[in-house]
């Protein structure tokens, strides 16, 4: 019989540590033994601050995985050789939604600027620096996976992560959570489950991860397209493979965007359906939330994860992100 595998997820964005003691509750209330893959921004290490990487670590455990999560702050990028920073295409402060530029003060300027609208050999510097930095501070000897911030990695990044070895990417994103009614003849509502407009940020999710070809530089995504078969990402994508990277949908988005009603239910009645049609085949749901966000922004992910535990049925298995990754490698040796 064939599983349904959950892995759960943390976007850390290097802007603040307030959401750490949030996080532990919340793994406190859900379960302590389920595994988290923490999305890790390294700009929490530009100000040398030691009392960080203990406050890091205190929210992560034993059986926990690290992975990378990139935002290019202006604080990380300028520290970078031969990276010259750029503003270009900021998601934040070029917003018309005024929550968005809310994000971005000044001391977090940058957060909103995608890595790919740096060139290739800048894509490459940042990535590698960014993942010796994060290695170095949290004493961690291998970066397997990677998820871009904004979820914005376009060809070019997917192609950077594998020069830089990394095993598998999970910035792959369903338009349809941030706009509902997406579709092959739609671009939907362009608001999310809660009724939210993103503004910009949709815009582009919706050109990166759809179904057309794109063009502009830093949303060019055409062998990407190749490699999900022209199809956009929905909430029911599953693992597939760019070149020699796995693609991890982050199928089920992140607590800050999806509801139970509109996205987390269909989902996981579709995953029950999936393998009793087809009990060789397993279906993976890649869920989250971000550490910096406070606990209402937390709490869909734990209604979902103890509605999940109470079914308490043994098709559901929570794994981390690589565990995945050797799972869907293994199958096919």
């Amino acid at each position: 019989m064939a599983n349904i595998f959950i892995a759960i997820t943390v976007d850390w964005e290097g802007e603040t540590l307030n959401g750490v003691s949030n996080l532990i509750h919340l793994r406190k209330y859900i379960n302590n033994t389920l595994p988290f893959t923490h999305f890790i921004c390294p700009a929490y290490f530009v100000e040398n601050n030691k009392n960080i990487n203990t406050k890091i670590k205190s929210a992560i455990y034993e059986n926990d995985e690290i992975g990378l999560h990139l935002h290019c702050y202006k604080k990380l990028i300028t520290q970078i050789p031969n990276v010259v920073y750029k503003t270009a295409h900021d998601f934040a402060t070029q917003n018309s939604n005024f929550f968005w530029r809310m994000l971005t003060p000044k001391w977090n300027e940058g957060r909103g600027v995608p890595i790919s609208v740096y060139n290739d050999a800048e894509i490459l510097n940042i990535i590698n620096y960014s993942a010796d930095l994060l290695k170095d501070k949290l004493n961690i000897k291998d970066l397997l996976g990677f998820r871009a911030g904004g979820w914005f990695a376009n060809d070019n990044v997917l192609d950077s992560l594998i020069k830089a070895n990394f095993l598998y990417d999970s910035s792959a994103v369903a338009p349809e959570i941030l706009s509902e009614g997406f579709s092959i003849s739609s671009q939907g509502n362009k608001l999310d489950n809660y009724g939210d407009d993103n503004g910009i940020f949709t815009e582009n999710i919706i050109k990166l991860w759809g179904h057309q070809m794109q063009t502009q530089d830093f949303l060019i995504n055409q062998q990407s397209l190749e490699a999900r078969n022209n199809q956009a990402i929905t909430i029911f994508s599953q693992p597939y493979f760019y070149k020699n990277l796995l693609e991890i949908p982050n199928n089920a988005g992140l607590s800050d965007f999806v509801t139970m009603s509109k996205t987390l239910f269909p989902l996981i009645e579709h995953a029950l359906q999936y393998i009793e049609k087809k009990p060789d085949t397993d279906f993976y749901i890649i869920t989250g939330c971000h550490q910096e966000g406070d606990m209402q922004q937390k709490e869909t992910l734990a209604v979902f994860l103890k509605y999940l535990q109470k079914t308490n049925n043994e098709s559901i298995r929570f794994v981390t992100m690589s565990q995945i990754y050797k799972l869907i490698t293994r199958q096919l040796t």
